[in-house]
Protein backbone atom coordinates (compact mmCIF):
# COMPACT_ATOMS: atom_id res chain seq x y z
CA UNK A 1 0.00 0.00 0.00
CA UNK A 2 1.33 3.72 -0.97
CA UNK A 3 1.81 5.85 1.83
CA UNK A 4 0.24 9.00 1.36
CA UNK A 5 2.51 12.69 2.09
CA UNK A 6 -0.49 13.15 4.53
CA UNK A 7 0.14 10.08 6.22
CA UNK A 8 3.72 10.65 6.46
CA UNK A 9 3.73 14.18 7.25
CA UNK A 10 1.44 12.53 10.51
CA UNK A 11 3.72 9.80 11.59
CA UNK A 12 6.76 12.31 11.36
CA UNK A 13 4.72 14.39 14.44
CA UNK A 14 5.36 14.16 17.96
CA UNK A 15 2.97 12.52 19.80
CA UNK A 16 2.40 14.74 23.05
CA UNK A 17 -0.91 15.38 25.90
CA UNK A 18 -2.32 18.62 24.61
CA UNK A 19 -2.37 21.04 21.91
CA UNK A 20 -3.89 24.59 22.82
CA UNK A 21 -5.03 26.90 20.12
CA UNK A 22 -6.49 30.02 20.45
CA UNK A 23 -6.89 33.54 18.87
CA UNK A 24 -5.12 35.96 21.34
CA UNK A 25 -2.63 34.51 23.98
CA UNK A 26 -0.23 36.25 26.33
CA UNK A 27 2.12 35.25 27.74
CA UNK A 28 3.07 37.24 31.08
CA UNK A 29 6.50 36.37 30.42
CA UNK A 30 9.44 39.46 31.24
CA UNK A 31 9.64 41.64 28.56
CA UNK A 32 7.02 39.85 26.89
CA UNK A 33 4.06 42.14 26.76
CA UNK A 34 2.76 41.46 23.37
CA UNK A 35 -0.66 39.97 22.51
CA UNK A 36 0.01 37.07 20.19
CA UNK A 37 -3.05 36.41 17.86
CA UNK A 38 -3.45 32.77 16.68
CA UNK A 39 -1.08 30.77 18.29
CA UNK A 40 -0.57 27.78 20.29
CA UNK A 41 1.29 25.95 23.14
CA UNK A 42 1.94 21.98 23.61
CA UNK A 43 1.89 20.44 26.33
CA UNK A 44 3.58 16.70 27.74
CA UNK A 45 3.90 15.47 31.13
CA UNK A 46 2.60 18.66 33.15
CA UNK A 47 5.10 21.01 30.96
CA UNK A 48 4.62 23.63 28.39
CA UNK A 49 6.92 22.39 25.50
CA UNK A 50 6.75 24.45 23.06
CA UNK A 51 5.18 27.79 22.03
CA UNK A 52 4.50 28.80 18.30
CA UNK A 53 1.78 30.34 15.44
CA UNK A 54 -1.12 27.48 15.00
CA UNK A 55 0.70 26.35 11.55
CA UNK A 56 3.70 26.12 13.48
CA UNK A 57 2.72 23.73 16.46
CA UNK A 58 0.09 21.95 14.16
CA UNK A 59 3.24 21.03 11.50
CA UNK A 60 5.03 19.52 14.58
CA UNK A 61 2.96 17.73 16.51
CA UNK A 62 0.11 15.44 17.50
CA UNK A 63 -2.15 15.44 20.91
CA UNK A 64 -4.09 12.93 22.44
CA UNK A 65 -6.22 15.75 23.78
CA UNK A 66 -6.62 19.06 21.46
CA UNK A 67 -8.23 22.20 22.60
CA UNK A 68 -9.85 24.78 20.32
CA UNK A 69 -10.81 28.10 21.45
CA UNK A 70 -12.23 30.36 18.50
CA UNK A 71 -12.92 33.61 20.56
CA UNK A 72 -10.19 33.28 23.82
CA UNK A 73 -7.71 34.78 25.55
CA UNK A 74 -5.49 32.20 26.33
CA UNK A 75 -3.02 33.24 29.50
CA UNK A 76 -1.38 32.32 32.49
CA UNK A 77 -3.42 31.16 35.64
CA UNK A 78 -3.96 33.88 38.26
CA UNK A 79 -1.89 33.28 41.43
CA UNK A 80 -4.04 34.46 44.93
CA UNK A 81 -0.41 35.24 47.15
CA UNK A 82 -2.54 35.66 50.55
CA UNK A 83 -5.96 33.03 51.13
CA UNK A 84 -7.62 31.25 53.94
CA UNK A 85 -10.35 29.42 51.51
CA UNK A 86 -11.92 27.05 54.42
CA UNK A 87 -13.13 30.19 55.54
CA UNK A 88 -15.70 29.92 52.93
CA UNK A 89 -17.86 28.11 55.24
CA UNK A 90 -18.91 31.47 57.14
CA UNK A 91 -20.20 32.81 54.47
CA UNK A 92 -22.26 35.12 55.25
CA UNK A 93 -21.45 35.73 59.46
CA UNK A 94 -19.82 38.67 59.01
CA UNK A 95 -21.94 42.11 59.37
CA UNK A 96 -20.50 45.05 57.85
CA UNK A 97 -19.09 47.97 59.64
CA UNK A 98 -16.95 45.77 62.39
CA UNK A 99 -13.39 47.42 63.26
CA UNK A 100 -10.41 44.87 62.78
CA UNK A 101 -10.22 43.57 66.59
CA UNK A 102 -13.87 43.04 66.78
CA UNK A 103 -13.52 41.17 63.67
CA UNK A 104 -10.92 38.74 64.76
CA UNK A 105 -11.95 38.16 68.11
CA UNK A 106 -15.76 38.54 68.63
CA UNK A 107 -16.40 36.92 65.51
CA UNK A 108 -13.41 35.01 63.62
CA UNK A 109 -12.43 32.88 66.48
CA UNK A 110 -15.26 31.92 67.55
CA UNK A 111 -16.61 30.76 64.49
CA UNK A 112 -13.16 29.13 63.55
CA UNK A 113 -13.10 27.03 67.72
CA UNK A 114 -16.87 25.83 66.77
CA UNK A 115 -16.58 24.84 62.86
CA UNK A 116 -12.49 23.14 63.16
CA UNK A 117 -14.04 20.83 66.03
CA UNK A 118 -16.36 19.65 63.64
CA UNK A 119 -15.28 16.73 61.62
CA UNK A 120 -14.20 17.53 57.91
CA UNK A 121 -15.13 21.03 58.52
CA UNK A 122 -11.89 22.40 57.13
CA UNK A 123 -12.07 19.63 54.48
CA UNK A 124 -15.16 20.78 53.20
CA UNK A 125 -14.82 24.30 53.54
CA UNK A 126 -11.36 23.98 51.12
CA UNK A 127 -13.70 22.33 48.78
CA UNK A 128 -15.91 24.91 48.66
CA UNK A 129 -13.13 27.28 47.99
CA UNK A 130 -12.04 25.22 45.47
CA UNK A 131 -15.02 25.16 42.94
CA UNK A 132 -14.77 28.91 43.18
CA UNK A 133 -11.09 28.97 42.13
CA UNK A 134 -11.48 26.06 39.19
CA UNK A 135 -14.24 28.45 38.51
CA UNK A 136 -12.16 31.67 37.89
CA UNK A 137 -9.10 30.49 36.84
CA UNK A 138 -7.32 30.79 40.17
CA UNK A 139 -4.41 28.08 39.84
CA UNK A 140 -2.10 28.59 42.24
CA UNK A 141 -3.20 29.85 46.35
CA UNK A 142 -1.15 30.05 49.30
CA UNK A 143 -3.22 29.33 52.33
CA UNK A 144 -2.53 29.44 55.65
CA UNK A 145 -5.26 27.69 58.14
CA UNK A 146 -5.60 25.16 60.22
CA UNK A 147 -5.64 21.19 59.81
CA UNK A 148 -3.64 21.74 56.76
CA UNK A 149 -3.61 17.93 56.20
CA UNK A 150 -7.20 18.48 55.12
CA UNK A 151 -6.73 21.43 53.28
CA UNK A 152 -3.79 19.77 51.09
CA UNK A 153 -6.38 16.77 50.67
CA UNK A 154 -8.62 18.88 49.23
CA UNK A 155 -6.65 20.64 47.02
CA UNK A 156 -4.48 17.39 45.41
CA UNK A 157 -8.10 15.99 45.13
CA UNK A 158 -9.31 18.87 42.67
CA UNK A 159 -5.87 19.32 41.29
CA UNK A 160 -5.41 22.89 42.37
CA UNK A 161 -1.59 23.58 42.93
CA UNK A 162 -1.73 25.48 46.63
CA UNK A 163 1.04 26.77 48.90
CA UNK A 164 -0.01 24.98 52.83
CA UNK A 165 1.10 25.99 55.83
CA UNK A 166 -0.34 25.23 59.57
CA UNK A 167 -0.78 28.41 61.74
CA UNK A 168 1.44 28.69 64.43
CA UNK A 169 0.07 30.36 67.73
CA UNK A 170 1.74 30.73 71.13
CA UNK A 171 0.12 33.55 72.38
CA UNK A 172 -3.39 33.19 71.47
CA UNK A 173 -5.62 29.81 72.19
CA UNK A 174 -5.48 27.80 68.36
CA UNK A 175 -8.95 27.09 67.02
CA UNK A 176 -6.98 23.66 66.18
CA UNK A 177 -6.41 23.13 69.88
CA UNK A 178 -2.47 22.61 69.31
CA UNK A 179 -0.03 24.54 71.17
CA UNK A 180 2.27 26.10 69.56
CA UNK A 181 4.96 22.99 70.24
CA UNK A 182 2.44 20.45 68.63
CA UNK A 183 2.02 22.59 65.73
CA UNK A 184 5.30 23.04 64.78
CA UNK A 185 5.79 18.96 65.62
CA UNK A 186 2.42 18.38 63.17
CA UNK A 187 4.10 21.33 60.47
CA UNK A 188 7.05 19.20 59.96
CA UNK A 189 4.99 15.96 59.62
CA UNK A 190 2.93 17.31 57.24
CA UNK A 191 6.44 18.58 55.16
CA UNK A 192 7.36 15.27 54.76
CA UNK A 193 4.02 13.95 53.80
CA UNK A 194 2.97 15.76 51.29
CA UNK A 195 6.67 17.00 49.86
CA UNK A 196 6.49 15.02 46.74
CA UNK A 197 2.55 15.63 45.77
CA UNK A 198 2.23 17.58 42.36
CA UNK A 199 -0.47 20.02 43.54
CA UNK A 200 0.69 20.83 47.15
CA UNK A 201 3.71 22.91 48.44
CA UNK A 202 4.06 22.55 52.29
CA UNK A 203 4.86 25.98 54.03
CA UNK A 204 5.33 27.26 57.46
CA UNK A 205 2.81 29.36 58.59
CA UNK A 206 3.98 31.23 61.78
CA UNK A 207 0.72 33.92 62.45
CA UNK A 208 2.33 36.84 63.28
CA UNK A 209 4.66 38.45 64.98
CA UNK A 210 2.23 39.64 67.48
CA UNK A 211 1.06 36.18 68.26
CA UNK A 212 4.11 34.03 68.00
CA UNK A 213 6.86 35.09 70.91
CA UNK A 214 10.47 34.57 69.70
CA UNK A 215 10.98 30.88 70.05
CA UNK A 216 8.70 30.01 67.89
CA UNK A 217 9.76 32.42 65.15
CA UNK A 218 13.09 31.22 65.15
CA UNK A 219 11.78 27.57 65.51
CA UNK A 220 9.65 28.14 62.43
CA UNK A 221 12.39 30.00 60.13
CA UNK A 222 15.02 27.53 61.13
CA UNK A 223 12.72 24.52 59.93
CA UNK A 224 11.49 25.86 56.43
CA UNK A 225 15.46 26.49 56.39
CA UNK A 226 15.83 22.56 56.69
CA UNK A 227 13.45 21.48 54.56
CA UNK A 228 13.39 24.68 51.77
CA UNK A 229 10.45 25.43 52.33
CA UNK A 230 8.16 28.72 51.99
CA UNK A 231 7.41 30.47 54.98
CA UNK A 232 4.12 32.62 55.35
CA UNK A 233 3.56 35.13 57.67
CA UNK A 234 0.56 38.10 58.48
CA UNK A 235 3.09 41.19 59.27
CA UNK A 236 1.89 45.25 59.67
CA UNK A 237 -1.53 44.49 58.65
CA UNK A 238 -2.74 47.45 61.30
CA UNK A 239 -1.65 50.78 62.71
CA UNK A 240 -2.07 48.92 66.44
CA UNK A 241 0.49 46.74 65.30
CA UNK A 242 3.17 48.73 64.54
CA UNK A 243 2.64 51.77 67.16
CA UNK A 244 4.73 51.15 70.20
CA UNK A 245 2.93 53.45 72.00
CA UNK A 246 -0.08 51.14 72.07
CA UNK A 247 1.74 48.54 74.32
CA UNK A 248 -1.51 47.92 75.42
CA UNK A 249 -3.41 46.69 73.05
CA UNK A 250 -3.21 42.81 72.23
CA UNK A 251 -2.93 42.82 69.06
CA UNK A 252 0.44 45.16 69.00
CA UNK A 253 3.85 44.05 68.27
CA UNK A 254 5.23 45.86 71.39
CA UNK A 255 2.34 44.25 73.78
CA UNK A 256 5.11 40.70 73.88
CA UNK A 257 8.30 42.82 73.84
CA UNK A 258 7.93 45.48 76.55
CA UNK A 259 11.28 46.38 75.66
CA UNK A 260 11.82 46.62 71.85
CA UNK A 261 11.73 50.12 70.60
CA UNK A 262 11.97 49.82 66.63
CA UNK A 263 9.76 49.16 64.50
CA UNK A 264 8.52 44.70 63.91
CA UNK A 265 10.73 44.52 60.46
CA UNK A 266 13.77 45.44 61.94
CA UNK A 267 13.36 43.46 65.17
CA UNK A 268 12.67 40.72 62.75
CA UNK A 269 15.69 41.64 60.74
CA UNK A 270 17.61 41.90 64.05
CA UNK A 271 16.75 38.35 65.05
CA UNK A 272 18.20 37.24 61.56
CA UNK A 273 14.67 35.69 60.53
CA UNK A 274 14.64 37.14 57.18
CA UNK A 275 17.72 34.56 56.74
CA UNK A 276 15.58 32.14 54.41
CA UNK A 277 15.50 32.72 50.96
CA UNK A 278 11.49 31.63 50.75
CA UNK A 279 9.56 34.20 53.00
CA UNK A 280 6.33 35.79 51.95
CA UNK A 281 4.71 38.45 53.96
CA UNK A 282 1.13 39.40 53.56
CA UNK A 283 -0.26 43.02 54.30
CA UNK A 284 2.70 45.26 54.92
CA UNK A 285 0.30 47.89 54.80
CA UNK A 286 2.23 50.10 57.51
CA UNK A 287 5.85 50.26 56.54
CA UNK A 288 8.81 52.70 57.66
CA UNK A 289 11.34 53.45 55.16
CA UNK A 290 13.93 51.61 56.72
CA UNK A 291 11.29 48.27 56.79
CA UNK A 292 10.86 48.36 53.11
CA UNK A 293 15.11 48.42 52.36
CA UNK A 294 15.03 45.28 54.60
CA UNK A 295 12.25 43.91 52.53
CA UNK A 296 14.27 44.61 49.13
CA UNK A 297 17.53 43.66 50.48
CA UNK A 298 16.03 40.50 51.59
CA UNK A 299 14.47 39.62 48.34
CA UNK A 300 11.06 39.18 50.10
CA UNK A 301 7.91 38.35 49.14
CA UNK A 302 4.90 40.73 49.65
CA UNK A 303 0.85 39.86 48.88
CA UNK A 304 -1.20 42.93 48.46
CA UNK A 305 -4.51 42.94 49.75
CA UNK A 306 -5.62 45.92 49.00
CA UNK A 307 -9.18 44.93 49.03
CA UNK A 308 -9.44 43.29 52.14
CA UNK A 309 -7.32 46.28 53.91
CA UNK A 310 -9.45 49.07 52.83
CA UNK A 311 -12.90 47.35 53.00
CA UNK A 312 -12.38 46.84 56.86
CA UNK A 313 -11.05 50.62 57.41
CA UNK A 314 -7.42 50.02 56.60
CA UNK A 315 -4.89 52.18 55.29
CA UNK A 316 -3.82 51.00 51.18
CA UNK A 317 -0.15 49.67 51.56
CA UNK A 318 2.55 51.49 49.58
CA UNK A 319 2.63 49.78 46.21
CA UNK A 320 4.40 52.39 44.69
CA UNK A 321 7.00 52.65 46.39
CA UNK A 322 7.59 48.68 47.24
CA UNK A 323 7.20 48.46 43.61
CA UNK A 324 10.01 51.30 42.96
CA UNK A 325 12.46 49.34 45.45
CA UNK A 326 12.20 46.10 43.31
CA UNK A 327 10.29 44.15 46.00
CA UNK A 328 8.42 40.53 44.65
CA UNK A 329 4.77 41.72 44.82
CA UNK A 330 1.52 39.16 44.10
CA UNK A 331 -2.40 40.29 45.10
CA UNK A 332 -4.38 38.42 47.84
CA UNK A 333 -8.25 38.16 48.46
CA UNK A 334 -7.15 37.31 52.32
CA UNK A 335 -10.09 35.69 53.77
CA UNK A 336 -13.71 35.42 52.99
CA UNK A 337 -14.68 36.78 56.05
CA UNK A 338 -12.94 40.25 55.07
CA UNK A 339 -13.25 39.91 51.15
CA UNK A 340 -16.06 37.83 50.24
CA UNK A 341 -14.41 37.14 46.94
CA UNK A 342 -11.93 34.60 45.89
CA UNK A 343 -11.15 35.42 42.83
CA UNK A 344 -8.17 37.42 41.62
CA UNK A 345 -10.16 39.26 38.59
CA UNK A 346 -12.13 41.19 40.45
CA UNK A 347 -9.67 42.43 42.33
CA UNK A 348 -7.70 44.12 39.84
CA UNK A 349 -10.18 47.37 39.10
CA UNK A 350 -10.85 48.34 42.91
CA UNK A 351 -6.81 47.83 43.40
CA UNK A 352 -6.26 50.19 40.24
CA UNK A 353 -9.00 52.66 41.59
CA UNK A 354 -7.55 52.85 45.23
CA UNK A 355 -3.81 53.02 44.33
CA UNK A 356 -4.71 55.76 41.58
CA UNK A 357 -7.18 57.63 44.09
CA UNK A 358 -4.43 57.23 47.39
CA UNK A 359 -1.63 58.75 45.47
CA UNK A 360 -3.40 61.28 43.53
CA UNK A 361 -2.22 60.23 40.32
CA UNK A 362 -3.82 58.30 37.41
CA UNK A 363 -0.37 56.99 36.96
CA UNK A 364 0.74 55.85 40.24
CA UNK A 365 -0.09 52.32 38.59
CA UNK A 366 -0.67 50.54 35.22
CA UNK A 367 -2.81 48.12 34.17
CA UNK A 368 -0.13 45.61 32.88
CA UNK A 369 1.75 46.38 36.70
CA UNK A 370 -1.65 44.59 38.06
CA UNK A 371 -1.96 41.93 35.60
CA UNK A 372 1.90 40.91 36.18
CA UNK A 373 1.23 41.00 39.95
CA UNK A 374 -1.78 38.60 39.37
CA UNK A 375 0.40 36.39 37.30
CA UNK A 376 4.09 36.28 37.36
CA UNK A 377 4.29 38.73 39.93
CA UNK A 378 2.67 36.47 42.32
CA UNK A 379 4.54 33.78 41.68
CA UNK A 380 8.29 35.50 42.43
CA UNK A 381 6.42 36.70 45.22
CA UNK A 382 5.72 33.09 46.68
CA UNK A 383 9.38 32.20 44.86
CA UNK A 384 7.30 29.60 42.66
CA UNK A 385 8.33 31.92 39.28
CA UNK A 386 11.07 29.05 37.94
CA UNK A 387 7.85 26.98 37.99
CA UNK A 388 4.80 29.04 37.05
CA UNK A 389 3.63 32.42 36.23
CA UNK A 390 3.95 32.86 32.40
CA UNK A 391 3.55 30.70 29.60
CA UNK A 392 7.06 29.59 29.08
CA UNK A 393 9.06 26.23 27.88
CA UNK A 394 9.13 24.68 30.94
CA UNK A 395 6.66 25.81 33.20
CA UNK A 396 4.11 24.12 34.90
CA UNK A 397 1.00 24.21 32.24
CA UNK A 398 -0.78 26.31 34.85
CA UNK A 399 -3.63 28.04 32.37
CA UNK A 400 -7.15 29.67 31.51
CA UNK A 401 -9.19 30.90 28.57
CA UNK A 402 -11.06 33.84 29.05
CA UNK A 403 -14.08 34.22 26.72
CA UNK A 404 -14.56 37.38 24.63
CA UNK A 405 -17.68 38.36 23.90
CA UNK A 406 -18.00 38.38 19.91
CA UNK A 407 -21.24 40.78 19.77
CA UNK A 408 -19.91 43.69 22.58
CA UNK A 409 -17.05 46.34 22.61
CA UNK A 410 -15.45 43.55 24.56
CA UNK A 411 -13.58 43.15 21.33
CA UNK A 412 -12.44 46.67 20.38
CA UNK A 413 -9.63 46.41 23.42
CA UNK A 414 -7.78 43.48 21.02
CA UNK A 415 -8.90 44.96 18.31
CA UNK A 416 -7.26 48.25 19.37
CA UNK A 417 -4.25 46.60 21.46
CA UNK A 418 -5.25 46.61 25.23
CA UNK A 419 -5.76 43.43 26.74
CA UNK A 420 -4.39 44.92 29.83
CA UNK A 421 -7.34 47.24 29.82
CA UNK A 422 -9.35 45.04 29.13
CA UNK A 423 -8.19 42.85 31.83
CA UNK A 424 -8.22 45.34 34.28
CA UNK A 425 -11.35 47.29 33.44
CA UNK A 426 -13.89 45.27 32.07
CA UNK A 427 -13.90 41.68 31.94
CA UNK A 428 -16.08 39.60 34.31
CA UNK A 429 -14.26 36.92 36.15
CA UNK A 430 -17.68 34.68 34.83
CA UNK A 431 -15.64 34.72 31.15
CA UNK A 432 -13.41 32.38 32.83
CA UNK A 433 -14.62 29.06 31.23
CA UNK A 434 -11.45 26.88 31.02
CA UNK A 435 -9.45 26.01 33.42
CA UNK A 436 -6.07 23.93 33.26
CA UNK A 437 -3.16 23.35 36.14
CA UNK A 438 -0.13 20.71 35.75
CA UNK A 439 -1.41 20.09 32.14
CA UNK A 440 -4.46 18.84 33.86
CA UNK A 441 -8.71 19.96 33.55
CA UNK A 442 -9.10 20.29 37.92
CA UNK A 443 -12.14 18.25 39.40
CA UNK A 444 -15.21 20.73 40.69
CA UNK A 445 -17.59 17.67 41.37
CA UNK A 446 -18.98 16.86 44.82
CA UNK A 447 -18.97 12.89 45.07
CA UNK A 448 -21.26 11.21 48.00
CA UNK A 449 -18.93 11.66 51.03
CA UNK A 450 -18.53 14.88 50.63
CA UNK A 451 -22.28 15.91 50.28
CA UNK A 452 -22.48 13.67 53.63
CA UNK A 453 -19.74 15.46 55.04
CA UNK A 454 -21.57 18.82 54.29
CA UNK A 455 -24.29 17.12 55.86
CA UNK A 456 -22.96 16.61 58.82
CA UNK A 457 -21.36 20.08 59.13
CA UNK A 458 -24.59 22.17 58.96
CA UNK A 459 -26.68 20.03 60.95
CA UNK A 460 -27.51 22.05 64.13
CA UNK A 461 -25.88 25.22 62.89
Amino acid sequence: MKTTDAQTESKNKKLIDSIIYAPYLLTMALNDTDLHINYAVAIHEGKIIAIDTRNNIGSCYKATNTYKFSDHLLMPGFINTHGHIPMSIYAGKMPGGIPFDRIVFDYMLPLEREFCSRPQAVYLGTLLGLNELIKYGVTTSAEMYYHSEDIARAFSECGIRGVIGETILSEVPSPANRNADEAIAYTRSFIKKWAKDPFVIPAIAPHAPYTVSDNYLEQSVELAKKYNVPLLMHVNETPEEVDSKKRDIFNSFYYMRPKVSVSPLEYLEKMDFFTHSKITLAHCVYLTKKEIEILAKRKIGVSYNGVCNCSIGLAVAPVVELLKAGIKMGIGTDGPMTNDRLDILSQLKPLLTLVCSNYKDSTAISEYELVYMATLGGAKALHLDNLIGSIEVGKKADLISIKIPPLERDMFYFTNNSPYTYLTRLCRASQIEWTMVNGQIPQRTFNGSKQACRKNLFRNR
